[in-house]
């Protein structure tokens, strides 16, 4: 699925945003144990290796079979097996999450899925948007809890408003600027 997944190491704190399949046979042949999981939304391919993690996971909802859509993955014939995994911190109804130096803004954009969370770092000018904005794109919205006014309006007031030179770091694809986006989406 071509899904990324970011790590971020800062004095003794470090984190993994998504986890998607493989990223904990990379994270054990580097020798790195992150601290904790931050899942920016539930969709299968960002949390394949989610089961894996010993840390506390946070997420926007707790976790259900019906964020992760594996069933749905399954009727396209995708071979899509999801060990069942536990959110410790429900981020729902947060605005900000605080783990060791790290200080993000937490911005609930709907619209790929009911769940999506994006985690902005505003001291380093980074956002981790998951599937929410692509380069010259946006996510799906035709999977269940899915709309596409949602997701347009989450990414023009959310998003777009960011500094202009903010690090978007998407869940698939280069990374961004909602400078580059604003033709796109303004």
């Amino acid at each position: 699925m071509a899904t990324n997944g970011y790590l971020l190491e800062d004095e003794g704190t470090t984190l993994l945003i998504d986890a998607p399949a493989g990223v904990f046979d990379w994270l054990q042949q580097k020798d790195l144990y992150p601290d904790h999981l931050l899942l920016t939304h539930q969709h299968f391919d960002h949390v394949e290796d989610a089961h894996l993690f010993e840390g506390p996971i946070h997420a926007f909802s707790p976790y259900s079979t019906e964020l992760t859509i594996a069933e749905l993955a399954r009727s396209w014939g995708l071979p899509i097996e999801i060990a069942e995994y536990s959110v410790d911190q429900v981020l729902e109804n947060q605005s900000q999450l605080e783990l060791g130096n790290f200080s993000f803004q937490l911005l609930h954009v709907p619209g790929h899925s009911p769940d999506s969370l994006v985690y902005e770092l505003p001291a380093a000018g980074l956002a981790f948007v998951g599937d929410t904005l692509f380069r010259q794109g946006a996510g799906r919205t035709d999977f269940p809890g899915g709309s596409a006014e949602l997701l347009r309006s989450g990414i023009r007031e959310k998003l777009l408003s960011l500094p202009p030179q903010t690090q978007i770091l998407p869940g698939h694809g280069p990374a961004t600027t909602p400078a580059a986006e604003a033709m796109t989406f303004g």
